[in-house]
């Protein structure tokens, strides 16, 4: 499991899965996942595709 400290919304702990590839150059496949429950909320969060609104200012 590696750590990231995200600017938005902080800690998150993700697993990783590899998958070697069938070539022989070295290449592999890297997947990572949440690694526990408030960093898949916190994915949620990023990923949400709804927009934020938008916002008088002042000039």
């Amino acid at each position: 499991m590696v750590r990231f400290a995200h600017p938005l919304v902080g800690e998150l702990y993700l697993a990783y899965e590899t998958l070697e590839l069938p070539a022989d150059d070295g290449q592999r496949l890297i997947v990572h996942l949440p690694g526990d429950p408030a960093t898949a909320a916190a994915l949620d969060r990023l990923a949400d595709p709804r927009p934020q609104g938008l916002r008088l200012v002042a000039g």
